[in-house]
């Protein structure tokens, strides 16, 4: 079985229709860029992945994941169709692998079980 990240860059790669070479290679454009911070963002969300783990799949290193975290967080708060997108990338997981599903669905009851306290 894949582990998560594996998952993750599948689905990310499926929604911006890019192989995976192109996305983990060390082209700058800004669609992969995007696409790379998309794997980011979900990894961090979805997996208990370290960041040195999910950069190192990909041949980045923390840093970069930290950085392309928060600025996916940013572009978000400004531009909601990124979270519509994001939510497409988590449609796309639970169709590459059905098990997932209870993981998502798990995190988002804890997530808003957690807001209904605050």
């Amino acid at each position: 079985m894949k582990s998560s990240k594996e998952n993750i860059l599948e689905a990310v790669c499926l929604h911006f229709n890019f192989s995976q070479n192109l996305v983990i290679s060390l082209n700058r454009r800004a669609d992969l860029v995007k696409a790379r911070q998309f794997y980011f963002y979900l990894c961090r969300e979805l997996t208990r992945e370290t960041l040195p783990s999910m950069s190192n799949y990909i041949g980045r290193n923390h840093a970069t994941a930290i950085h392309a975290i928060r600025q996916l967080e940013g572009l978000m708060s400004i531009y909601p169709e990124i979270k519509k997108e994001i939510k497409a990338v988590k449609t796309l997981l639970v169709e590459i692998n059905p098990l997932i599903v209870s993981h998502i669905d798990l995190l988002q009851l804890t997530i808003n079980h957690t807001k209904s306290f605050v």
